[in-house]
Parts: C-alpha cells; sequence; structure tokens
C-alpha cells in the first residue's frame, strides 16, 4: 500500500516554521514602509556621537535645549535644530519637570543617557530610551 499525502505532523510543522519566518519579517517591513520620524531619527544620531565623544573624553557631556525653541547647543559649542518640530513645550528630566526655561540631558559614557520626556505638542511627546541610546515618539 503507497502513502500519499502529508501527515498531520509535516503540516503542523511547516504551518510552525511559515508562521516563524513571518513573526521575523513583518516588523521589519512595518518598520520600513512606515519609516522613522525625522525628529526621533535625528535624536538617535545625536545621542550616539554624543555619547562616542562622551567615551573618547571619558566624561558626561550635555545636550542643553530652551523650551520654546527647537535649538540644541552642544558641549562643543555647536547649535543644532531638531528637525520636524516648531519647539519644546515642556522638558522632564529623570521624571522631574524642569522648571526654568532651559534644559540638560546628560550623555555618559558608557553609552546610556538620561531618561527624557520633551513635549513638542499637545499630542506629541519624545520619550528617550536610555539604555538603548534611543527616542520614540509617545
Amino acid at each position: 500500500m503507497s502513502a500519499r499525502g502529508f501527515t498531520l505532523v509535516e503540516i503542523i510543522i511547516v504551518l510552525l516554521i511559515i508562521g516563524i519566518g513571518f513573526m521575523t519579517v513583518v516588523p521589519v517591513m512595518v518598520e520600513k514602509t512606515t519609516g522613522e520620524p525625522e525628529e526621533t531619527a535625528f535624536l538617535n544620531d545625536l545621542l550616539r556621537k554624543t555619547a562616542d565623544e562622551a567615551a573618547e573624553l571619558s566624561r558626561a557631556l550635555p545636550i542643553r535645549g530652551v523650551k520654546g525653541s527647537d535649538t540644541l547647543f552642544l558641549h562643543d559649542g555647536e547649535t543644532v535644530k531638531i528637525p520636524g518640530i516648531s519647539g519644546v513645550l515642556s522638558a522632564e528630566i529623570n521624571d522631574e519637570e524642569q522648571s526654568g526655561l532651559d534644559y540638560v540631558i546628560m550623555v555618559y559614557p558608557k553609552g546610556i543617557c538620561d531618561y527624557f520626556l520633551l513635549k513638542v505638542s499637545d499630542t506629541e511627546t519624545i520619550e528617550s530610551i536610555p539604555l538603548l541610546l534611543q527616542t520614540r515618539l509617545k
């Protein structure tokens, strides 16, 4: 007697392999199609560069900002603007609301930064992920 077709176990294994493939491909496809917002891409790049400089100098480096402005002042005197926003409405650094006009985000030689929330509009806030040295829109 010749057996034709597949057993239930073989079908389940194939479906499991296909499912694992989709689980790895779909997040990458979604990220590429939605893209990274320009303000978070800019801040991620700035945090990485500042962390590299902090490691070279073996000391923490500040990134200073002023509420109501999109401008950041770097440790070396360079001034940069955060693209895609008109200004920072409020800033919270390490869970403390910054009461003055300015705020300071520290970037450390070990490749981490302060936890911060920068409110850039009524509906959008930029949140840092310190251990990954990244930001995201919240």
